[in-house]
């Protein structure tokens, strides 16, 4: 389903966006690991290894994104995540190579928001009821989508549809939008 984006979203259509995706999610997590084939170069990263480790195999894996961003990685290469890990930053893909799973459980998570802001001392109330904010956040720039609980639910992002007249409207919601924050009225937007 496409959106237009000169028609407001209704609830059923994102209703239905989000049993799209929550489907899609299913399904991409309950895909085996990959099969590399022989000869293949593979590279290995897990929460348990170090960047100063060669990442050429589980027992010496890289720790982070550091080697796998910063390294020239050959075309037709493997990067294998260990599953039940979780990353936070930016991974950067290189053309030519794949990236993939490797051990037993859960895929591995990546997040790109620095650090989680699930610790409740982080958050403050704002001068807004029922408006909280991420004490800190204002140097991320755009801090993507808001997850809670581990993927139970997800936040939805004000849009700011700029109107002829200057008005500013919440492309998500309809409702003007002159007031940023001020004028969030639906729990899990930001």
């Amino acid at each position: 389903m496409a959106i237009d984006k000169k028609k407001m979203a209704t609830a059923s259509d994102i209703a239905e966006l989000r049993a799209r995706t929550d489907a899609r999610i299913a399904e991409i997590r309950a895909t085996e690991n990959m099969e590399i084939p022989n000869g293949a170069t593979v590279y290995y990263v897990s929460n348990n290894g170090s960047d100063s480790a060669s990442g050429a195999s589980p027992e010496t894996a890289w720790k982070t994104f550091k080697n796998v961003n910063d390294e020239r990685l050959p075309a037709g290469s493997y990067v294998c995540f260990e599953r039940g890990g979780l990353w936070r930053g930016k991974l950067e893909t290189q053309e030519g190579v794949t990236y993939t799973a490797y051990g037993t459980g859960a895929k591995p998570v990546f997040y790109g928001s620095p650090e989680n802001g699930a610790g409740s001392a982080k958050w403050k109330k704002s001068d807004v009821e029922n408006i909280w904010y991420y004490e800190g956040s204002e140097n991320w720039g755009d801090v993507g989508t808001l997850v809670f609980n581990e993927g139970e639910s997800c936040a939805i992002k004000a849009i700011r549809e700029f109107r002829e007249n200057g008005d500013v409207y919440n492309w998500t919601t309809g409702e003007l939008f002159n007031n940023g924050y001020k004028d969030l009225h639906t729990d899990l937007h930001f």
